[in-house]
């Protein structure tokens, strides 16, 4: 069998393997393993507001859960996805669950009477938090056209044009604060409970991407593909530029006698 066409075969059963249809995050925090620190090594650690781990993730009173700095700086500050997972002690009223500004402004994400509310422009169904229950939320933003989506468990419940800018970590310090309400209403809107995983993406992730995200599955570091892939990579590319309108083949050639 000739090289290159060996080198193209192997390329077409082992390289696709080693691809991950997943969404990738930029950080990845799993409470669960009594760590405040980023999976992926790539932010900070969350810094907790005085609550405590326990085997099912980090347990909070009202307005102590984390916050994060140092993170949603550059394009992240308008552009982003998170994704949270969580259960509350209490979901009647308003419940904060993301402060954008630093905890000066009562506009951000919260649970409100067990529907995903981004307070003041948009509200999905109720019955979707329930209490007591971990439950998924993302939210994304996409600054070329200030659209902002909120899922819970996959499904969409809300979206709205942020023109204003309520979504931007623009607040002093581009901090963001995950379940500890604004000074607003003096932290009155804040529920306990249990925080389980925290993702940051650095793009506006796709309603199909969404529903991919599994915030129970254990952290997936990205495989690297073995050498011989590699390297198959790097000597078939000029065997694919001279035969770019052929197909891959795991079709073996017959043998001579």
């Amino acid at each position: 069998m000739k090289l290159a066409s060996w080198l193209a075969a192997a390329l077409c059963v082992f390289l696709p393997g080693f691809l991950r249809a997943d969404p990738i995050p930029y950080a990845d925090y799993d409470l669960r393993a009594g760590t405040f620190s980023d999976f992926r090594g790539a932010a900070p650690d969350l810094v907790p507001g005085g609550g405590g781990f326990t085997p099912t993730g980090y347990a909070f009173g009202p307005n102590q859960g984390v916050s994060l700095s140092n993170t949603f700086t550059g394009s992240r500050t308008t552009t982003y996805t998170l994704a949270m997972r969580f259960a509350l002690d209490e979901t009647d009223g308003f419940r904060k669950l993301i402060d954008f500004k630093n905890l000066a402004s009562d506009q951000g994400l919260y649970n409100r009477s067990t529907e995903l509310n981004f307070f003041s422009f948009a509200a999905g169904s109720p019955g979707t938090i329930p209490t007591g229950q971990f439950t998924t939320v993302a939210l994304t933003r996409d600054s070329a056209t200030n659209q902002v989506v909120g899922y819970v468990n996959g499904l969409q419940q809300l979206a709205f044009v942020d023109g204003s800018g309520a979504g931007s970590f623009t607040g002093a310090g581009n901090i963001g604060r995950f379940l500890i309400d604004d000074n607003a209403t003096s932290q009155q809107e804040a529920s306990g409970g249990t925080l389980r995983r925290i993702q940051i993406f650095d793009t506006a992730l796709s309603s199909t991407e969404v529903a991919l995200l599994d915030l129970e599955a254990a952290p997936q570091a990205v495989p690297a593909p073995p050498a011989f892939v590699l390297g198959a990579v790097a000597l078939g590319v000029g065997f694919w530029r001279r035969k770019r309108g052929k197909k891959c083949s795991l079709e073996q050639p017959s043998h001579r006698h």
